[in-house]
């Protein structure tokens, strides 16, 4: 513009009188018409390129006054906003402007105007001629100073068309690392609460979705809401629309998405709200379903669609997990009132042993001592016979004591564990066994289940000794320490090794291994059996007590 405008001035000056560019020592020479007209056409020529150029540039060309007023707007203005260029002249360039991206705008423009020949760069959303938002990248110049401008030039380009490809891209994105990490997630958990509140933290992210509600089946296979995600009052009402519960029945029922509208409740506002309900099927079956609400957008999200299997299939590993867990717990219950069965049941047998059979040989015992004082020795009646019943019930008092003892030591339940576990070892001992016995429990008394089990424990490890480990010595070691009680039984015997015994083994042995492990284990306790040919055998019992299992001494 600055050099059309010197050129006319040229042509002014040339066309003015001859006598005034004369110089001090030359005579210039008039202009002859012929130059005049060369020199109008060149500058007739240089407007029209000038035109040309401004209104096929792909770049929106605005002159602004310091207070933001458009003063020139190029034509292409009108491709790319849809305005006019009479239409934006004379008007303020903030009031197009996007109301979140004026602070930022304005200030930058502000700090423009204060600063002559400085130039910045801006991105803003600019209003369209249609009511629509368009992204315009800007570099604006203050040449506010310059007299053939005075103004703020400002050259914008359209890039909406960038922007909503990054932002698809980014979205994508979003996607994918969403699908991964929901695989992350529902794939390493098998906890119902945590998949679910996962499961819908991720598609809020993802997505558009205004609530979500995940339903599961109850036993009577009515549907129940599980989870929820989003404004409360919005699923609260939506899920009791009749569309809603249409929805929802049919995806039940067939396993087929089913798509809805709705109108919003108490609002102006004329577009409808989107509803989607998508059955989680796995294995063959609906094991619930997603019901979200959102934009229309949501139709056709694909995304859903793939949270949607990935939820299913961690629902049912959890639910069957849940099902597994269960089961275990009450087979540990169905084995434990098993062995408590077993042992009330030894307990009355062992009672009525000693009440029974035992005072009746007892009495017998004392009923031929009896016979014995009244017929003293050197008396020819049945002396023969009389020594041999008196052998009998002797062996009779012994063998019930003996059978008692094995059943259930009234020891154990009276004097606790520690005591009857001496009272063993002091009956082998008595047998001739060298045994060492060490303890530590003092007054301290272990849960009654406890004490059971390690005394079957120490029992029957004992008596595999006894049976295989070709020794009379033998040593028990029983300690109470840091909430744990610690049980172990060694002896330098023969020795075996523990994995082959499982096989070569007899049923008896089996069983008398495997008794004492369930039975520690029952109790959340492990059991040790260290052995090698040669070396010895060691079986360590170590079960652990929690507070609420403390005696009543320790309280």
């Amino acid at each position: 513009m600055s050099k059309i405008r010197r050129t006319e001035a040229k042509t002014r000056r040339l066309n003015a009188s001859p006598k005034k560019r004369v110089a001090k020592h030359t005579v210039q020479p008039q202009a002859a018409p012929e130059e005049i007209e060369e020199t109008y056409a060149m500058l007739c020529t240089n407007q029209e390129m000038f035109h040309s150029l401004v209104r096929h540039a792909p770049e929106v060309i605005t002159i602004l006054g310091a207070d933001g007023t458009i003063h020139y707007e190029s034509p292409c203005v009108e491709r790319i906003l849809g305005y006019r260029p009479e239409d934006l002249v004379g008007r303020n360039a903030f009031d197009y402007v996007h109301p979140e991206d004026l602070e930022c705008v304005a200030g930058l423009y502000t700090e423009l105007v204060a600063n002559p020949g400085v130039r910045v760069d801006l991105q803003f959303r600019f209003r369209n001629a249609n009511g629509s938002w368009r992204y315009l990248e800007a570099v604006a110049e203050n040449l506010l100073g310059d007299p053939a401008v005075r103004g703020v030039v400002v050259n914008s380009r359209d890039i909406t068309k960038r922007i909503e490809t990054e932002k698809e891209l980014k979205r994508s994105l979003e996607v994918l690392l969403a699908l991964y990490e929901a695989g992350e997630v529902l794939g390493s958990t098998l906890e119902l609460d945590e998949i679910g509140w996962r499961l819908l933290k991720i598609m809020q992210r993802v997505s558009e979705l205004e609530a979500a509600i995940i339903h599961l089946p109850d036993e009577q296979q009515n549907l129940q809401a599980w989870r929820t995600v989003g404004s409360e009052s919005l699923w609260r009402w939506a899920h009791d629309t009749p569309e809603a519960r249409t929805a929802r029945d049919f995806t039940l029922r067939t396993g087929n998405p089913q798509r809805f509208r709705l109108k919003r409740p108490n609002s102006t506002d004329r577009r409808r709200m989107a509803g989607l309900c998508l059955a989680l099927q796995a294995r063959g079956r609906v094991v619930g379903v997603l019901e979200v609400y959102g934009p229309r957008s949501l139709l056709d999200a694909t995304i859903l669609d793939s949270l949607a299997v990935q939820a299913a299939s961690a629902l049912e590993n959890a639910r069957l997990y849940g099902e597994l867990g269960e089961r275990e717990r009450r087979l540990e219950e169905l084995v434990g009132q098993l062995i408590t069965a077993q042992e009330k049941e030894r307990r009355r047998v062992a009672y009525e042993v000693h009440d029974g059979l035992t005072q009746v040989a007892i009495a017998a015992h004392q009923l031929l001592q009896d016979f014995a004082y009244d017929h003293p020795p050197g008396s020819t009646v049945g002396e023969g016979e009389l020594d041999r019943v008196l052998e009998v019930a002797r062996q009779t008092v012994t063998e019930a004591r003996s059978v008692t003892a094995a059943l259930r030591p009234t020891a154990l339940d009276d004097f606790g564990l520690a005591a009857a576990i001496r009272q063993h070892v002091e009956s082998l001992r008595a047998a001739g066994w060298h045994i060492a016995y060490e303890e530590n429990l003092k007054e301290f008394r272990p849960p009654a289940e406890v004490e059971t089990a390690l005394y079957r424990v120490a029992q029957e490890a004992l008596t595999n000794v006894r049976k295989h480990a070709r020794t009379n010595e033998a040593g028990v070691v029983l300690v109470h320490r840091n909430q744990r009680l610690r049980l172990e039984i060694f002896d330098p015997g023969c020795g075996f090794d523990p994995e082959a015994t499982l096989e070569v083994s007899g049923p008896g042995e089996r069983i008398g291994l495997s008794s004492m492990r369930e039975r520690v284990t029952l109790l959340g306790g492990e059991l040790t059996i260290r052995s090698r040919p040669g070396g010895g055998t060691s079986v360590v019992a170590v079960i652990s007590l929690s507070p609420t299992e403390r005696s009543e001494d320790e309280k």
